[in-house]
């Protein structure tokens, strides 16, 4: 996961290299694949390339900006980030996504993220775990920068800005075959500052039913609740 979201904070650099702006789409695009199909604002950028590592499919989705930087007098100050990943592997679905706070909204998602989240639909054919109960019980987890409610028997983890880029939460079942993680990182560039969240999800590909995460991990999306 490490090694994941320093990727993605080089993708932030490289955006805000290019430009990035706060503009907000009004339409939607639908992308569809063999794995997925999912609605994203008409102003993302999207691109597939092979993740030879899960042995399948990387699907990219980035809000690329319109008005230009002007590195002589640098300002990003203003830049919003919207960069998300759906990885399709052989036996694991991934999801990542990085986004500057600023696109939070009231402790939750921007209207993009959230529309591009609630109408993911995985279409590929797999059956559903049995393990897991359909009735878990569930604890709160109230950091300082987000709270959310989490299977009663997973285990928690934090890793502190000593240990790595930022600070980093993990949130995973015993056999870690489940793994939710958050993170929030300030990026320095041009003697200027982005402050940045990243949500992190990895499930066996499995464990996917009706075309969605499972009760577990749905839990997890809609009870986080961001403070920044």
């Amino acid at each position: 996961m490490r090694d994941m979201l320093k990727i993605v904070s080089g993708t932030i650099i490289l955006l805000c290299l290019f430009g990035v702006s706060s503009v907000m789409a009004s339409e939607y695009e639908t992308y569809n694949c063999d794995y997925f199909s999912v609605e994203y604002p008409d102003d993302w950028d999207v691109k597939r390339t092979l993740d030879t590592d899960a042995e399948g499919w990387n699907y990219e989705f980035t809000h690329y900006g319109t008005d230009a930087i002007d590195l002589s007098e640098p300002d990003i100050n203003d830049a919003s980030v919207h960069h998300i990943e759906i990885i399709i592997g052989a036996e694991a679905v991934k999801l990542y996504m990085v986004s500057s706070l600023d696109t939070l909204t009231n402790g939750s998602f921007d209207e993009p993220t959230h529309h591009f989240l609630d109408t993911l639909n995985f279409t590929f054919t797999d059956a559903a775990l049995t393990a897991e109960s359909q009735n878990p019980s569930y604890k709160s987890y109230d950091g300082i920068y987000f709270n959310v409610e989490y299977p009663l028997s997973w285990s928690t983890s934090k890793k502190s800005p000593e240990e790595t880029n930022g600070v980093k939460y993990s949130f995973y079942d015993r056999s870690v075959t489940t793994f939710l993680g958050m993170g929030f990182e300030t990026i320095e560039l041009f003697d200027q500052s982005l402050d940045t969240s990243s949500l992190y999800i990895s499930v066996p590909k499995n464990s996917i039913s009706g075309g969605k995460f499972g009760e577990s991990v749905q839990h997890f999306l809609e009870t986080l609740h961001y403070k920044v």
